[in-house]
């Protein structure tokens, strides 16, 4: 058996894998309740975190740090291997556990840059950290905040997401989020446990 975690997952490991039996669960998150850590009286921080991958779009990133930085945010990139990116503050290490949960704690926004992608623990972390996540529309984040949320991007427009993260920095809510989504979470895993994970155990 196969688990994955979106729906565009299960999508390509259908095609990718048509003899084994393959099943959804949405990606587990801790019990323990978001206490989002940024200053009030900072600047608000948007955060890019996580390692680079080719899928990073770099020219997204390039077109929208100034903007930010005019717009008086701070912006910065946390994260082994990644280049120099115009606009944007770029910590090109590797982070351990603690300083990756600092990051995302002290972050007003995260932003996933992602031209492709299936799923983002890192958003899953900024989400328990008490950070929202600004990114393209996709299955992974539909399941995350709902298909009707305005932090999800639909277009390449520097306005469009603008937009988003100003709405991502100026709402609070993050953690009734969490817990809406953690609730989300135990559902489908009673529901595939009373299933595809009773034949696991006969077998």
């Amino acid at each position: 058996m196969v688990i994955v975690h979106s729906d565009r997952a299960l999508e390509v490991a259908q095609q990718q894998l048509p003899h084994h039996h393959i099943s959804k669960v949405l990606h587990p998150v801790t019990s323990t309740d978001a206490a989002h850590g940024n200053a009030s009286d900072a600047a608000p921080l948007v955060l890019v975190a996580g390692q680079y991958k080719p899928e990073r779009d770099l020219q997204l990133l390039a077109r929208l740090g100034p903007e930010l930085t005019r717009l008086g945010y701070d912006t910065r990139i946390s994260g082994r291997g990644w280049p120099d990116v115009p606009g944007w503050t770029v910590d090109s290490r590797f982070l351990t556990e603690t300083e990756l949960e600092a990051e995302l704690s002290a972050a007003s926004v995260l932003l996933m840059p992602y031209r492709n992608y299936f799923q983002s623990g890192v958003a899953l972390r900024a989400l328990e950290c008490g950070t929202l996540t600004v990114g393209r529309r996709s299955t992974f984040l539909t399941d995350l905040y709902g298909g009707r949320s305005d932090l999800l991007v639909d277009d390449d427009r520097i306005d469009s997401y603008l937009r988003a993260i100003g709405t991502g920095i100026e709402r609070a809510g993050a953690g009734q989020l969490l817990v809406a989504y953690r609730r989300a979470v135990d559902i489908s895993w009673q529901s595939f446990l009373a299933t595809d994970g009773a034949s696991l155990i006969s077998e």
